[in-house]
């Protein structure tokens, strides 16, 4: 089978985008956090931030934040998946970009958990899945 090349001769290697293997669900779940370590030493604090999920799996979050969070920088962080359910677990920062809606500017950020224990990754997975399958059309 002979391969596409680019303008130069080289062989084209397909994209990877890196896209997230777990089903993803968007929905507000509460959590809080506090950042354990920054590229920025100055956000480093024991003061807990309040926040709610753009969209989660069992192995990530997206949020939304005034906190300048960069690639790199690690939290901890408390999900309350219901009034019964609480995640504790750490994660780092994946992806940062500023955002500007109605007028405001803040930060959409990607989350990806770090050291989740199987069983807690179980809780979420359990979580997200029902969700997907009232997502899916018919």
């Amino acid at each position: 089978m002979d391969k596409k090349k680019n303008l130069f001769g080289a062989p084209i290697s397909p994209i990877d985008l890196r896209r997230p293997k777990e089903a993803r669900v968007g929905r507000k779940v509460p959590f809080s956090f506090k950042v354990i370590a920054a590229v920025e030493s100055g956000l480093v604090s024991r003061e807990v931030s309040k926040a709610e999920t753009q969209d989660i799996s069992a192995g990530g979050l997206r949020f939304e934040s005034d906190l300048p969070l960069k690639v790199g920088d690690r939290l901890e962080l408390k999900l309350q998946l219901s009034h019964s359910k609480e995640v504790g677990t750490s994660g780092k920062v994946v992806r940062s970009e500023q955002v500007e809606r109605d007028g405001r500017s803040f930060n959409s950020i990607a989350l990806q958990f770090m050291g989740l224990k199987p069983e807690e990754q179980d809780r979420i997975r359990e979580f997200v899945s029902p969700k997907l399958t009232l997502q899916q059309p018919e």
